[in-house]
């Protein structure tokens, strides 16, 4: 069966009204259109019904011939009184399928007029509501147009008079900010030029202080120079002496040679070590008390000694000293040999420098002293001494005196 719903379209699919600001209200609106298209759904659920009996009754007059035309009845086979019934029955199907078809086509034309009917009934409803609408949205544009005309005059006559009031307000917070910017202005000068001339009379004081200060400084480093190359001076008259007194005891020690013959006493020694320390010089028991060490506290030269002997100098001066000490070169030597002992101790002259910091005064000042060691090897296959050599360059920095020498050099300071 064909739907006859299908001929009828959905009358307020299309008709949708404008949303304006202020235009109707939408809630009433769509209440109304929701009872309307109800209304329609109810028609057109009727008029599907009543097509469907008529569709019903279509079927059931086609199944009535149906079986009509299938089994055909001949009346002159049958008796008269069937003929005649039969004869009945085909007139009265007649005019059933008569009276089927013209309800059929009453039926038919009776749901196409209510449909007519309904749909312009809604098409007129549509158009009302419509026509309503619209005039609702005029009458609230034209309310909500008055509205806003009157609130915008009422804004403009309110912005005026707030715009003059902050004008004024900003009149007044301007003149006082202007006001207080002055004096905090005047008050600002007047401390910086407070400050200026404070820090005018601390700088020309600080200024008279270095300069006083830097004066005393020239006066006094010159003075420390001059002090210093005279100590310079002093120190290396001193060690030229030291170098001659020492070159002249080993000289006469290498001439005096070995007192005893140590080949006819000892027995040959071990070869520990090398061939030319096998045989070292023996000296004779002379066994001498140490010097005692000569001060000098006026910076003046000490005096010498007898050959063996290396007095310790001292020279001392106000803003720094320098010492030289030495100790007595003297020989030691067991005279007899005990069973099974070793040979007679040989003393060595040794040297050995020392670097000494006076703490006594502000800048820390450095000491030069050169220690001549007596010591005494119980080895007999000790090397033999080495030679000093004094060196002949120092260097004078603004309150310390240093030493510089070659990396051989027995005096080399660090």
């Amino acid at each position: 069966m064909t739907n006859q719903t299908e001929n009828f379209p959905d009358l307020m699919s299309d008709d949708s009204f404008e949303v304006v600001m202020r235009g109707y209200s939408r809630r009433q609106v769509h209440d109304y259109m929701i009872r309307t298209r109800n209304q329609i759904r109810d028609l057109e659920e009727r008029l599907a019904r009543t097509i469907d009996q008529a569709e019903q009754s279509r079927i059931e007059l086609a199944d009535a011939r149906r079986k009509m035309t299938e089994a055909p009845q001949n009346p002159d086979e049958l008796g008269e009184r069937l003929s005649q019934i039969l004869k009945l029955a085909h007139e009265e199907a007649a005019a059933n399928k008569e009276a089927s078809e013209s309800e059929a086509a009453r039926m038919r034309d009776n749901a196409a007029a209510e449909s007519e009917r309904l749909v312009m009934m809604a098409r007129e409803q549509a158009e009302s509501i419509r026509a309503a609408a619209q005039e609702e949205a005029e009458r609230r544009v034209a309310d909500a147009t008055a509205a806003a005309e009157r609130l915008l005059s009422q804004a403009g006559s309110d912005a005026e008079e707030t715009l003059g009031t902050a004008r004024a307000e900003a009149e007044d917070t301007l003149r006082s900010a202007r006001a207080e910017s002055d004096r905090q202005l005047t008050a600002a000068r007047l401390e910086s030029e407070r400050q200026v001339a404070d820090a005018n009379a601390e700088a020309t004081a600080a200024l008279a202080a270095a300069e006083q200060r830097v004066t005393a400084l020239d006066e006094h480093t010159g003075r420390r120079v001059v002090y210093l190359t005279d100590t310079h001076t002093e120190v290396m008259r001193r060690l030229n002496e030291i170098g001659s007194v020492l070159g002249d005891l080993l000289h006469r020690e290498a001439a005096a040679g070995p007192l005893i013959d140590e080949a006819a006493v000892v027995p040959p020694a071990p070869q520990f070590r090398q061939a030319q320390q096998a045989e070292q010089p023996v000296a004779d028991v002379l066994a001498q008390p140490e010097p005692q060490e000569d001060v000098l506290a006026d910076g003046g030269p000490a005096d010498q000694g007898g050959d063996q002997d290396v007095q310790e100098d001292d020279v001392n001066r106000s803003g720094g000293r320098v010492e030289v000490e030495s100790l007595d070169v003297a020989t030691a030597d067991e005279a007899g040999y005990a069973a099974g002992h070793a040979p007679a101790h040989e003393s060595v002259d040794m040297f050995r420098p020392v670097r000494a910091v006076d703490h006594s005064v502000g800048d820390a000042q450095e000491d030069i002293r050169v220690i001549v060691d007596d010591v005494r090897h119980a080895d007999p296959l000790a090397p033999a001494p080495m030679v000093m050599e004094v060196a002949e360059y120092t260097e004078v920095d603004f309150g310390r005196l240093r030493q510089s020498h070659d990396d051989q050099g027995p005096f080399h300071n660090k």
